[in-house]
């Protein structure tokens, strides 16, 4: 698809909302992105933890072909309620109604080929990377609401203007207050990372494990090939 169509997109589903300033913190940027990494992951399941009003739903029935997809949350009526204004197939969508702790990740995948996960929740990140290992060979995990500073942000006015400059211009502040506040942890390779409260569960991880992140300037995602990106 082409940004023009995922910005309308957002719009619909902002209108819907009341006229949030940026629907659930997602861009045409990173639907974009999402679009490229799941094309060339060529996954047999896509597994999405946290679907909220689906627009990363959306884009993974529009994209996609003979692939499984399935989708956890607490709740659906989000997405039940806006299908209403951007129709959703739902005959190719598997819902899992449970908080992310609640469901045994590996049986979701254990007897896929290649998994894309992709993690959009702002809690049970330990839960998550506990299971990683389990994950089928050439598996990508993909973390939204994640921001890249390409030098760690050692002072307090550092991480100010950072805030400023890179991610209020892509975050709802109307979001649900339990999210917030945000947090920033140094990256083991370089860097650093802005986000919610899963970044440093996500740094301390990836330093232990030694796992490389990718991403690209100026889009809110990480992500990372297991066990490809994983440093022997």
């Amino acid at each position: 698809m082409k940004e023009n169509e995922y910005a309308e997109w957002i719009e619909i589903l902002a209108k819907y909302q009341g006229g949030r300033p940026h629907f659930s913190d997602q861009t045409p940027g990173s639907l974009m992105l999402l679009e490229k990494l799941v094309k060339i992951a060529a996954p047999s399941s896509i597994i999405e933890l946290g679907t909220a009003h689906g627009l990363s739903t959306r884009l993974w029935l529009a994209e996609t072909k003979d692939v499984s997809l399935v989708c956890v949350d607490a709740g659906f009526d989000p997405l039940r309620g806006t299908s209403a204004v951007l129709p959703v197939d739902f005959s190719r969508l598997t819902l899992i109604q449970k908080w992310v702790h609640d469901v045994n990740l590996q049986e979701l995948w254990a007897n896929e080929r290649k998994v894309f996960l992709y993690v959009d929740v702002h809690s049970d990140h330990q839960h998550i990377l506990d299971a990683i290992h389990t994950l089928p060979q050439g598996s990508t995990v993909v973390f939204d609401d994640v921001w890249h500073s390409g030098k760690k942000l050692a002072t307090q006015e550092d991480k100010d203007e950072f805030v400023k400059t890179v991610v209020e211009p892509q975050i709802d502040y109307t979001a649900p207050k339990a999210i917030w506040p945000l947090h920033y942890s140094d990256y083991w390779v370089r860097g650093g990372f802005w986000g919610f409260s899963e970044v440093p569960v996500i740094c301390q991880w990836t330093e232990a494990n030694k796992v490389k992140l990718h991403w690209e300037k100026g889009v809110k995602i990480v992500w990372f090939q297991w066990p490809q990106d994983k440093e022997e």
